[in-house]
C-alpha cells in the first residue's frame, strides 16, 4: 500500500510514485512504545504517526537523524472511553491490518482495564469495518469470535465472574485478525521486603493471565523491556559510564531471574515482519522448549520473550505458572479474578453522583477547592475585636438617644 508520495520530474513533466513500507496500528491506553523519538506524545494525543528506520540504535547519530530511509511504519492511537478511535482507526486501515496491542506492566493494578479498552476497541472495529474475504494472511490467526468470547483476567475457578456474551454469531469466526501483544516489564527492584515480595507475585499474576489469555484468542505475546533499558542499547546516550555499568548490571539481573524481553531495536524488527506476515514466533528456541519434556511427564519450559500460535504451551501455562503466581493469604490464581486480586481503585459511581464516571475525580477536586475557599474567606474573629465592637455599638446608640431626648426637650 502507498502511504507517502514523492514528487519527481521528468521531460513529460511532473510524476508522482509511490513509497511502500509495511505498517502496524499500535493500540494503547497510558504510553505507547516510541523507537521514535521525535513524536510528541501526550495524555491528550490521540494518534501520532513514526516513520522508523529498522536498526536504527546502531547508528552512532542524533536520535533525530536516526530514521534517515525508514522501512516501517507505526501508527499510534490511543484508546479510551471516547468514540473518537473507531473513527480515526478507518482511516488508518487501509495501510495495515497489523494490530499491536501495547500494556505496561509497572503498575499491575491497571493491566486489565487496560487489556479489556484494548480489547473493546478492535471488537468493536472489527464489527463495523471487517476485512475483505479475499485477504488471506499467515499472522491472521486471532478470531472475532474468540476476542468476544474470552475475558481477560478471568480465574478458571471463578464462574460467577464470567459476564462473556452468549449470543455471538458463528459468522465471526471467519473474520481473522493479526493481534500483538507488547507488555512493556517492570523495573525489577532488588530488595528482600513484604511489599517487594507482593509486587513480584503480582507481575507473576498478570503475566500468568497474559499467557493464558494470548493463548485463549491465538494471538501473539511479546514482552518488552523497560525504556531504561531500552536506553541502555542506544549506543548515543547520554547517560554516564558509571550510570551505564549500574543499568547493566540491573539488566543482566533481570534476564537471569525474571521472564526474558526484546529491546525496542529487536521490537523494531519483530514489527516490520509481522507486517510482512511472516510468523516471528516460529524459531528453534520455541521448537527445541516445545518439545522438551522431562522423564515425569510434566511440562518443562524454557522461557523466552515471544510466544505465538501453536507455542503457548498450555498445559505449562495452568501448571507451573498458576502455582507462582499464588500469593497465601492474599489471592489463590485459580479462584481469584484478576479485579479481585488486585483490585483498581473506582471513581463514585454514577448513580449516586448522577454525573459521568471520568468527572467524578475534578468535580470532586473543585467541591474541595470551593469549600476550602469559603472557609478561607470567613476567617475568625478575635474575642477582644468582638468586644471592641460591642462598646462601640453601645457608645453609639447612647449618643443618639441624647440627640433625640435634646430635640424633646428645647422644641
Amino acid at each position: 500500500m502507498g502511504l507517502f508520495s514523492t514528487l519527481s520530474t521528468s521531460d513529460d513533466g511532473p510524476q508522482t510514485s509511490s513509497v511502500n513500507i509495511p505498517t502496524v496500528v499500535q493500540l494503547y491506553t497510558s504510553k505507547p512504545i516510541l523507537i521514535d523519538t521525535t513524536p510528541m506524545v501526550n495524555g491528550y494525543t490521540a494518534m501520532t504517526y513514526q516513520a522508523i528506520q529498522v536498526g536504527a540504535f546502531k547508528d552512532e547519530q542524533e536520535p533525530k537523524n536516526r530514521h534517515q530511509n525508514p522501512d516501517l511504519g507505526v501508527w499510534n492511537c490511543r484508546v479510551n472511553r471516547e468514540t473518537l478511535l473507531d473513527s480515526l482507526l478507518a482511516k488508518v486501515t487501509s495501510h495495515s491490518r497489523t494490530y499491536c496491542w501495547t500494556v505496561d506492566l509497572s503498575d499491575s493494578t491497571s493491566v486489565e482495564p487496560s487489556i479489556s479498552q484494548l480489547q473493546g476497541a478492535l471488537v468493536r472495529y472489527l464489527i463495523e469495518n471487517p476485512p475483505p474475504e479475499d485477504e488471506q494472511r499467515t499472522t491472521s490467526t486471532t478470531t472475532l469470535y474468540q476476542l468476544q468470547a474470552t475475558q481477560f483476567g478471568l480465574a478458571v475457578e471463578d464462574k460467577e465472574s464470567n459476564i462473556t456474551a452468549k449470543n455471538i454469531g458463528e459468522a465471526t469466526a471467519s473474520i481473522k485478525t493479526s493481534i500483538m501483544i507488547c507488555a512493556i516489564m517492570p523495573v525489577e527492584e532488588q530488595e528482600v521486603s513484604e511489599s517487594a515480595y507482593k509486587t513480584n507475585q503480582a507481575n507473576a499474576l498478570v503475566i500468568y493471565h497474559l499467557r493464558r489469555f494470548a493463548a485463549a484468542i491465538n494471538a501473539t505475546l511479546c514482552f518488552v523491556e523497560p525504556e531504561d533499558a531500552a536506553s541502555e542499547n542506544n549506543p548515543s546516550s547520554p547517560m554516564k559510564e558509571s550510570q551505564q555499568s549500574q543499568s547493566k548490571s540491573q539488566s543482566q539481573q533481570q534476564k537471569e531471574s525474571s521472564q526474558p524481553a526484546v529491546s525496542f531495536d529487536e521490537l523494531s524488527k519483530l514489527w516490520k515482519e509481522l507486517a510482512l506476515d511472516k510468523p516471528i514466533w516460529e524459531t528453534d528456541d520455541k521448537e527445541n522448549a516445545n518439545d522438551n519434556d522431562n522423564t515425569e511427564g510434566s511440562p518443562v519450559s524454557v522461557a523466552t520473550p515471544i510466544y505465538g500460535p501453536g507455542r503457548h504451551q498450555e498445559d505449562f501455562i495452568e501448571s507451573v505458572l498458576l502455582r507462582n503466581a499464588h500469593y497465601p493469604g492474599h489471592w489463590e490464581a485459580s479462584k481469584d479474578s484478576l479485579w479481585v486480586a488486585l483490585p483498581t481503585a473506582r471513581e463514585t459511581p454514577q448513580a449516586e453522583t448522577g454525573t459521568d464516571d471520568g468527572d467524578d475525580g475534578w468535580l470532586s477536586q473543585l467541591r474541595e477547592s470551593i469549600a476550602s475557599a469559603a472557609s478561607a474567606a470567613k476567617p475568625a474573629i478575635a474575642p477582644e475585636e468582638t468586644k471592641a465592637e460591642e462598646k462601640a455599638s453601645e457608645t453609639q446608640d447612647v449618643a443618639v438617644s441624647d440627640f433625640f431626648a435634646s430635640l424633646l426637650k428645647d422644641p
